[in-house]
């Protein structure tokens, strides 16, 4: 809910910026991980073949949670002037993109057998179902989203050159914003100032939204 409703603010205020729809990817890749989760649930286990394809509901259940983790890597990445750091990160943001219409395409293409029992309990990230190329290639997709979180992580900032326009020199905790979040409710809260309303309090020196 907080990923959709910040990024329909950003997206509608700021069009041009790509992290407001990349907050709507990430609600909308997080809904397919839930609505898949419900189906093969139901169709495979409470009431198995009560509906169609609910073992394929298993094997792109991952491919959906992989994708909202690149997400947010390239929310990280691209935050907060909408462009990588530098153009050396760009082989990164290539492989990031390419990973979860990869696993998409091996899932479609080998198929293979699946357990929906681990899960329905362990969540998209207990693949002890699948075997095979199936969990190969899984595995690798995962290894490839965490990469690109820690890759995309906040780092300490101390000014100087490379200011975006409009930045003053922000103290939230020695952490350049929007980099010093954490989680999304600190997000959420600047929702305001990202639309070019006023900036939030929680900082001691913020840019002007016209000038960012």
């Amino acid at each position: 809910m907080s990923s959709a409703t910040v990024g329909a603010v950003v997206a509608a205020r700021r069009p041009a910026h790509p992290v407001g729809w990349l907050l709507l990817g990430i609600a909308l890749s997080l809904t397919g991980t839930a609505a898949t989760a419900q189906y093969f649930v139901y169709g495979l286990l409470v009431r198995p073949g009560a509906l169609p394809v609910a073992r394929y509901a298993v094997l792109y259940q991952p491919a959906t949670t992989f994708t909202a983790l690149t997400l947010i890597g390239f929310v990280l990445l691209l935050t907060p002037t909408g462009s990588l750091p530098s153009p050396r990160w760009r082989w990164l943001a290539r492989v990031m993109a390419v990973t979860p219409v990869v696993l998409v395409l091996v899932v479609s293409l080998v198929g293979g057998p699946v357990d929906p029992r681990y899960q329905a309990l362990g969540g998209p990230f207990d693949l002890r179902g699948l075997d095979g190329v199936l969990l190969a290639a899984n595995r690798t997709a995962l290894a490839v989203t965490v990469v690109g979180l820690v890759a995309g992580r906040p780092r300490p900032w101390s000014g100087g050159s490379g200011t975006p326009a409009g930045w003053s020199g922000c103290s939230c905790a020695g952490w350049r914003w929007p980099r010093c979040w954490w989680g999304w409710a600190p997000l959420a809260s600047c929702s305001a100032w990202w639309s070019g309303g006023r900036p939030p309090r929680s900082c001691s020196t913020w840019p002007s939204a016209a000038a960012w």
